[in-house]
């Protein structure tokens, strides 16, 4: 026999949601429709902080942490169109605002003809990476060291070889979706 319980819980920005939890897993019913979490059995105090809130609380620390740049100071919240942030914050400089407003075609043709060089290219995302971080709260993982350690040895690689590069997507920063597993 199943146990369940139903109950109404209001999470940000969703609104109120009916949420019925049996014991492996929770139906969400909410102004987006339905949908079913699974879960193992477990009890959440709002009395004291429960050792996930611990373990979040510390990667969020350990995250923020690696931010290498930081913005003198936020928006107010009666700011709604924070696009200008990057081109008036003074983080990035005139070619790093370039290489970050270009599509991946221009800047793959850049780093092959030797224009841009891969470092370059990956410090000016990072720091991209970073504003946006401070402006949304978007990343889970932050690798800004071991990008701009690969677009060294890309660098490397492309002087070794006369110019060459290795492969089509030398040197073009990417971002992974947290829910693919990746080292880290």
């Amino acid at each position: 026999m199943t146990e369940s319980c139903t109950c109404l819980i209001r999470v940000e920005p969703f609104g109120e949601l009916d949420v019925e939890h049996r014991s492996t897993f929770v139906q969400v019913t909410g102004r987006a429709g339905v949908g079913t979490l699974l879960l193992p059995q477990m009890t959440v105090s709002a009395e004291r902080p429960t050792h996930w809130q611990g373990i979040s609380a510390a990667k969020r620390a350990k995250r923020d942490s690696l931010l290498k740049w930081e913005l003198d100071s936020l928006p107010s919240d009666d700011i709604l169109d924070v696009t200008q942030v990057p081109a008036t914050c003074g983080i990035l400089d005139e070619l790093e605002l370039q290489i970050t407003d270009s599509d991946a075609e221009l800047i793959l043709e850049n780093i092959a003809k030797g224009v841009w060089l891969a470092e370059a290219v990956a410090v000016a995302f990072c720091k991209r990476a970073a504003i946006a971080q401070q402006l949304f709260n978007c990343l889970t993982e932050i690798c800004f060291d071991d990008a701009i350690a690969r677009g060294k040895e890309l660098d490397e690689f492309f002087r070794e070889s006369g110019g060459k590069t290795l492969g089509p997507l030398h040197g073009l920063p990417i971002s992974i979706k947290d829910n693919f597993k990746i080292k880290g």
